[in-house]
């Protein structure tokens, strides 16, 4: 028999697959969600939120924010992310969990923004190739799964390894940073390895 191992079920979905939708999204979004989504001047960003909020639609229904910022919903953990034309949603059905992506751009400040965020070994491992983007969402998505945000210390925060087992603030987390294409993802888990399921998400 197999070992079994808990599912992280991935959500995506494109900003091209809102446009020109929009009047659909409001009319099933949540009102708080679709004056969020109003309060951007670009579009770009206005059809990001509207991809999250679709995605918290379309895979958990009723939420709620805790104390920390964290979302919540009864029955699941999810965590949400967005950048470039991508949101993505990370549901899990017994565990806390974390989700953080960010498009490859070029960054001008990307070897100071490494020191500032990276302790000596993340540090290390950066200057011998890891990109950026792997460590940095790899960072962000354990913060995200703990429900603490990076915080003003992002170096206590650990990035390494990359895929596996690490610990954080007395918990275990297990981390799987994914290569999409355009795009470094990452996704935390407390307690357990786990495997992930992608799922691409358009308006109906």
């Amino acid at each position: 028999m197999g070992v079994y191992m808990e599912t992280v079920r991935v959500f995506l979905m494109n900003t091209d697959a809102a446009r020109w939708k929009e009047d659909s999204l409001f009319s099933v979004l949540p009102r708080g969600r679709v004056e969020k989504a109003a309060r951007h001047v670009r579009e770009s960003d206005r059809l990001l939120s509207l991809c999250a909020g679709y995605l918290i639609f379309r895979a958990v229904g009723d939420h709620y924010v805790d104390k920390f910022g964290k979302p919540r919903a009864d029955g699941c953990f999810f965590s949400v992310s967005h950048s470039g034309k991508l949101a993505v949603l990370a549901l899990c059905e017994s565990r806390d969990v974390g989700i953080d992506i960010e498009a490859v751009r070029a960054e001008k400040d990307e070897a100071s923004l490494a020191e500032h965020c990276f302790d000596a070994r993340e540090m290390k491992e950066y200057a011998g190739g890891a990109p950026f983007l792997a460590l940095f969402t790899s960072k962000e998505s354990l913060s995200k799964a703990e429900g603490c945000g990076l915080g003003n210390d992002p170096k206590a925060i650990p990035a390494l390894p990359l895929d596996g087992k690490t610990e954080y603030k007395g918990k275990i987390y297990f981390r799987h940073t994914l290569a999409l294409d355009g795009y470094y993802a990452s996704v935390a888990l407390e307690g357990e390895d786990f495997i992930t399921t992608t799922e691409e998400v358009y308006v109906t």
